[in-house]
Order: C-alpha cells, then sequence, then structure tokens
C-alpha cells in the first residue's frame, strides 16, 4: 500500500507541474496576444496616411482628412473629435517654432511633442466661435490630451484664465497662429502681431518630444511648416524608428517566455513502482 501511495503522489506531482507549465504558456500566450493588439491599435493611427504639402501625415485619428481648395488656399481639410491629431509621425520636436494658417468654425489648433501615437500630446487650439462674443476670453486655449488634469474644463475650473484668452479671429476665415516652444514654455501668436496673445510658462508635461501636427473638429489647415530650435540636431527633424526601438516593445514578456521555455517539460514516468 506504502508503494502504491508513492507512486500514485509521484503521479499526481507530475501532473501539477505538466498543469502549471501549461498554465504559464498559456499566460505568456495571452500576454503576447494583448500587446500584438495593443500595438496594432497604436499602428491603426499611422496605417491610414495622406499626403500634403510634400509630407506624409498620419490620419487614423481623425474621422476623415482630405485635400480641398478653401478661400484662395490648398488646404487639408479635418474633420472629427477630441482625439482628431493629424500629424507627421517620423518628427521628433521638442523645442522651436510651429506655425500654420488655420480657418473653420470651431475648435481649431496645433498640437505638438505627440507621443503614444497620437494619443498623448500637448496643444493650442482657438474656438472661432467665441471671438467677439461674451465669451471671447475663451477663444485659445491651451490643454494636453491623455492627461485628466489637462483637459480646458478642468484648467478652467481649478486656473481660470491661466490657459485661455481671448483673440481677433473670424469664424471660417483664415488667421495665422505661431508656437514658440521654449523647454515647459509656449508662446502663441496670432496673424503676425509682436506680443503673444498667450503664455504658458509652464506646460503639463513639463519638457518632453514628440510629434507635431494639427488638430480639429471642422477645420482647414495650410502653410505648416516647423523649426526645430537646433535645425541641426537629429533628435529633433525626421527621427527613424531603430530596430531595437521595436525589439523593445518585446522585452517584457520575452524575458518570460525565455524563462519558461528554458524550464523542461516534466516527464510523466510509465515505470511501475
Amino acid at each position: 500500500m506504502t508503494r502504491e501511495f508513492f507512486a500514485g503522489e509521484g503521479r499526481a506531482s507530475e501532473k501539477r507541474r505538466l498543469f502549471t507549465h501549461a498554465f504559464t504558456l498559456s499566460l505568456v500566450s495571452a500576454t503576447i496576444l494583448t500587446l500584438i493588439a495593443g500595438m496594432s491599435v497604436a499602428g491603426d493611427a499611422q496605417a491610414k496616411t495622406i499626403e500634403f504639402e510634400g509630407k506624409t501625415w498620419a490620419a487614423g485619428l481623425a474621422k476623415e482628412v482630405t485635400v480641398a481648395d478653401y478661400k484662395g488656399k490648398k488646404a487639408m481639410h479635418v474633420l472629427g473629435g477630441e482625439q482628431s491629431y493629424v500629424y507627421l509621425p517620423d518628427v521628433e520636436f521638442q523645442d522651436g517654432i510651429i506655425e500654420v494658417d488655420i480657418a473653420g468654425p470651431i475648435f481649431s489648433g496645433i498640437g505638438f511633442r505627440g507621443r503614444e501615437s497620437g494619443k498623448r500630446l500637448e496643444k493650442v487650439y482657438f474656438r472661432p466661435q467665441n471671438a467677439g462674443t461674451a465669451k471671447h476670453a475663451n477663444t485659445v486655449q491651451y490643454a494636453v490630451i491623455g492627461r485628466e488634469d489637462g483637459t480646458w474644463r478642468y484648467l478652467r475650473t481649478n486656473f481660470p484664465g491661466k490657459y485661455e484668452t481671448g483673440a481677433d479671429i473670424k469664424k471660417d476665415e483664415w488667421f495665422h497662429v505661431k508656437l514658440v516652444i521654449r523647454g515647459a514654455e509656449v508662446k502663441v501668436y496670432v496673424d503676425e502681431k509682436p506680443e503673444p496673445v498667450l503664455t504658458v510658462a509652464k506646460m503639463l508635461d513639463g519638457v518632453s518630444k514628440g510629434t507635431v501636427g494639427v488638430w480639429g473638429w471642422n477645420s482647414y489647415f495650410a502653410n505648416f511648416r516647423f523649426t526645430p530650435a537646433f535645425a541641426g540636431s537629429a533628435s529633433q527633424t525626421m527621427a527613424q524608428a531603430s530596430p531595437q526601438r521595436t525589439v523593445s516593445r518585446f522585452g517584457p514578456f520575452r524575458i518570460l517566455l525565455q524563462e519558461c521555455l528554458r524550464t523542461p517539460l516534466p516527464r510523466l514516468s510509465t515505470a511501475r513502482p
């Protein structure tokens, strides 16, 4: 009886080890599939592109992006909502100047230092519908997409007048915007006026690097250009993705998989005790 008891225990132990190993492999597989799915979603933002002004723009976050003539200018027309960031995916921008001509009836602006495939970015945008009305002081807005304390509502509630201001612009008419970005500071200039209409001395994301682009709900953009503060710096120009950056995405589960495969599978004994 004792020999039969220990034999049964041995087989049960081996089965438990097999089950544990199989469960670990299943967990690794699930992790891999989850990460690949996340990468696919992020990639979708860049998969849809449009050619405009000699550049290839990632347009997957907008509802619709087209090129059209609007009031004398060849323009990029962006339709969408809160996530409608159309950007240059191979740019890594930190400090410098961004300029563009904008026209539209509602929310339209510039996004910069974009990360996470356009899901996290700082932006300065305009509400032309407010200019010249009782809401004139809410015409220009700084905000951050991707953080709860960066929404316009949060900033207005907790810091009234600090992150927004007025500007003399008109609905559906062209106006020129220039952003001067240095460190954690951004200055906003409108229509070549010598003084900024808005200065944010300390942006919420501090100093970071990322893509540049435009953001809008029903907006036209033309003559987009950006000038890095250090024109010769590769880190602020068209940065090409390196193989190391791609491999690093697999780092967490690659190590787990290696450890799992390094452990040999237990072998069930067929010998009778």
